[in-house]
């Protein structure tokens, strides 16, 4: 029998954006050092596409230390954003139809009066 091929991994997300938080934390005792930013929170965040509250958490477990003040205000904002989030959705479903078909008014002639189909359910 011939070899087996490896499988390459075709995924476009970089490696250290698909990380769980057992393998985020030992890459991070290596990135921590090189990284040349102000601010650690954000760098660490973006680097491993995890939220702010998240990595204030991670960055602790690594022994770094954050002010109350700095992790409530995190925790706020966050809570500020699913609100947001959620006032969005209801607006999109405000706006479709109330028995959940989109109707399109086609116009023949000028003189014609538009008339209803109904062409697909909306989930």
């Amino acid at each position: 029998m011939g070899k087996r091929k490896k499988r390459k991994n075709n995924s476009s997300t970089p490696r250290h954006k698909r990380l769980k938080r057992s393998s985020r934390l030992q890459a991070a005792r290596h990135w921590i050092p090189k990284y040349e930013g102000k601010d650690l929170v954000k760098g660490y965040s973006k680097h491993f596409a995890v939220n702010k509250f998240c990595a204030v958490k991670e960055l602790e477990m690594l022994g770094h230390t954050f002010k109350g003040t700095y992790k409530q205000k995190l925790k706020d904002a966050e809570i500020q954003k699913q609100r947001e989030a959620e006032k969005r959705n209801a607006a999109k479903k405000q706006k479709r139809h109330p028995n959940g078909y989109r109707f399109i008014y086609p116009l023949i002639a000028p003189s014609v009066i538009p008339f209803e189909i109904r062409l697909w359910k909306i989930a």
